[in-house]
């Protein structure tokens, strides 16, 4: 028996242990971050191969749950309620959730909140009941937002601080869950669906104790049936096709709308005819980190899938799977690719970190040697080893190049994944752009893979003020974009696309709420995207900040934090007296909630012992202390302490003997090798635990 099968039967037993200590008479209750991110419950997926002569169904791991709140302990609290609200507007829908979380305990605890998000979609609203009040959180610049949070953990308090986490996944700190009590939470978010499919993630929930979930397409004569559920799973998302409700909307026309004064959205369909473009030589890069292990098996069999068409056009492929290493499963004729060659690939589990950048650098080497024109990435996009950053990742497929590959490809998997960095890698770095693919539909995503694509064509909409975007890249036959202009109000809407000739689109009248939301977010990707190119305005950050406040946008330079009262965000100087509306679902459309400022005294925060020590050494460092309208805040927390709070709160942490290593690649499974000094280390997913109860104060 090799070392590495050992090594697997030993991690097998270990897990179906804790599997057996997670699971009681309500199911599994382990934590959905911990399924999504694969820490040791995932890694037991059971396979055959990857775990000697044991029973794969002995190793079965429930779905990622698409949201959940864990306890410090890493213990998942019981879904009580799940109320589902949804309201679909041509190519948007907004999704209101009210959720409820029982806590089992005899004492009052901490959790942390997560939840992802369909791709493209934006939170507007994360609240949580405290006490008998509602308390919403607030859109502050980032820096403004830290800062509160930081001196509120120094107090051994927590805040509850909305970002933005691996992929299209968010995460948030609750406080406090009462003991033998329920705590409540509401959260809200707006994502575009311009092929009319519009879907609720349920797949993978545990027990929930009463699920009801409504979805409303405006303009549509019936509405689709509801999904009430009690004391049980949803066997399914909930998935509503928009399409079949509104055809008029969504048949052959080439442009179609909704409208409300200037604001305009539009869906368009540049292209009606396909050309082929064979896959006849290519490298196919297949993710096995442990993020993947909940659909492994799926994985495999999308290999399977995808070799056999490279087979039917008489083509070589190479197969290699990669974590934080790479390693090479097969390379040769398609035709000759046998079960032997799966199960190899099977064998090797998922386990480790994921590590794009070095299979990027080895799909170059080998291309260049074996001549092979396109790279297929299997992936959920979400690196935890090497280079992380979206830009840079794309500078690294731009090397392709340099090896003759002109066209690269990303098959996307994973409840939690990262498409945006995907799409860094697939657009405007080889001589043809690619495409990123939902993998689900395994048919339709390899046959896609086939045909060819069309980048820069240019869109112009007639008479805008404004309009976002200039250009469509990778696109193919059937595919379906969302335009977001203003154009004066009483004036057409006309849309010229790739040069022709402008066309009048039919737009159907709509309210202003959501429209408006959904403008405000196109332009703050379109500053996003300005930002990074070079010669940017100075001012340009501020202009993103500016918009992400007003219109509750969490932005790259904006966060959503929760503080526990009023006088909490006036001693931090966070203005709460011209607040933003809250967009919610009302009736069968979404309506402004308008807010009023309530004042509450300030309240003076507990002395500590060690506070005097704070006031000496901020002092001595010359750093101011946060503002308050009556001056009565405490100091500022501790510089050094702060920043290692920082990096302890934005970053999974590691046991001692999970220490990256500094020389030779570390095995499978090891966190990732320690990062250069400029670089932002993330470990690998499968070491990732919850922050501990308390901190350091």
């Amino acid at each position: 028996m090799s070392s590495r099968t050992k090594f697997a039967n030993i991690l097998g037993i270990a897990c179906l242990i804790l599997a057996g200590a997670c699971h009681g008479p309500a199911g599994p209750v382990a934590s959905p971050a911990h399924a999504a991110r694969g820490s040791a419950l995932p890694i037991a997926t059971g396979t055959e191969g990857a775990l000697g002569a044991m029973p794969r169904a002995a190793f079965a791991v429930p779905e990622a749950a698409p949201l959940g709140l864990t306890a410090s302990d890493g213990t998942g609290l019981r879904l009580a309620t799940l109320d589902a609200r949804a309201v679909v507007d041509g190519p948007l829908a907004f999704t209101e959730l009210h959720l409820a979380f029982e806590n089992p305990e005899d004492r009052v605890i901490e959790g942390t909140f997560r939840i992802a998000l369909p791709q493209g979609a934006s939170i507007g609203r994360f609240a949580m009941k405290i006490g008998d009040e509602w308390q919403e959180g607030e859109v502050v610049e980032k820096e403004a937002a830290r800062i509160a949070y930081e001196d509120f953990l120094h107090r051994k308090q927590d805040p509850a601080l909305m970002e933005k986490s691996a992929g299209n996944e968010f995460s948030a700190r609750v406080f406090p869950i009462p003991a033998r009590g329920t705590k409540e939470l509401v959260v809200s978010y707006v994502h575009e669906i311009p092929d009319g499919t519009y879907t609720l993630p349920l797949k993978g929930l545990a027990q929930v104790g009463a699920l009801d979930a409504r979805v409303h397409v405006i303009g549509a004569a019936k509405d689709p049936a509801p999904l009430s559920i009690r004391s049980g799973k949803p066997a399914a998302d909930v998935v509503v096709d928009a399409k079949a409700l509104l055809p008029a909307a969504f048949a052959s026309a080439a442009m179609t709308g909704v409208r409300e004064g200037e604001l305009a959205i539009l869906r368009v369909k540049p292209q009606s005819t396909t050309k082929p473009e064979p896959l006849a030589s290519v490298v196919v890069l297949v993710d096995t980190s442990a993020s993947r292990a909940l659909g492994f098996e799926d994985e495999v069999t999308l290999v399977k899938r995808l070799v056999e068409r490279v087979a039917k056009e008489g083509g070589t492929i190479t197969i290699a799977a990669f974590d934080q290493n790479v390693a090479p499963i097969y390379e040769g004729r398609a035709a000759a690719f046998s079960d032997a060659d799966l199960e190899r690939l099977r064998a090797r589990g998922a386990l480790g970190a994921s590590n794009l950048e070095r299979a990027l650098g080895w799909a170059k080497d080998h291309a260049k040697k074996a001549g092979e024109k396109r790279v297929v990435v299997i992936s959920d996009g979400v690196a935890t080893a090497g280079q992380n950053d979206a830009g840079k990742l794309g500078a690294a497929a731009a090397k392709l190049r340099e090896a003759g590959v002109e066209r690269i490809d990303a098959l996307a998997l994973g409840g939690i994944r990262d498409e945006a960095a995907l799409l860094r890698l697939v657009r405007g770095n080889l001589a043809h752009d690619g495409i990123v693919t939902e993998a689900r539909d395994a048919a339709r995503a390899i046959a896609r893979l086939g045909e060819a694509t069309r980048s820069g064509v240019p869109v112009k909409v007639e008479g805008a003020t404004w309009s976002w975007p200039a250009k469509l890249d990778g696109v193919q036959a059937g595919d379906a974009f969302t335009i977001y202009a203003e154009v004066p109000a009483g004036k057409p809407v006309r849309v010229s696309l790739d040069g022709g000739a402008a066309q009048v689109v039919e737009t159907r009248a709509t309210e202003r709420p959501l429209l408006e939301r959904a403008v405000a977010q196109a332009k703050v990707i379109a500053l996003v995207e300005r930002a990074a190119a070079p010669g940017a305005p100075k001012d340009i950050t501020r202009q993103i900040t500016s918009l992400g406040v007003k219109h509750r946008i969490v932005t790259p330079y904006t966060s959503m934090l929760v503080l526990e009262t009023e006088a909490d965000y006036a001693r931090f100087g966070i203005d709460r007296r011209s607040l933003a509306d809250v967009l919610a679902v009302e009736g069968n459309g979404v309506k402004r909630i308008h807010r009023t400022f309530r004042a509450l005294p300030v309240a003076t925060p507990p002395v500590r012992e060690d506070d005097s020590v704070d006031d000496a050494l901020m002092a001595s460092a010359g750093a101011p202390r946060p503002g308050t309208p009556a001056q009565a805040a405490r100091p500022a927390p501790r510089p050094a302490a702060n920043e290692m709070r920082k990096r302890a709160m934005s970053e999974p942490m590691m046991e001692k003997d999970e220490a990256p290593a500094k020389s030779a690649p570390a095995p499978r499974g090891a966190a990732a090798p320690e990062a250069k000094p400029t670089e932002s280390p993330r470990p690998a997913r499968m070491a990732a635990r919850p922050p501990p109860a308390a901190h350091a104060g």
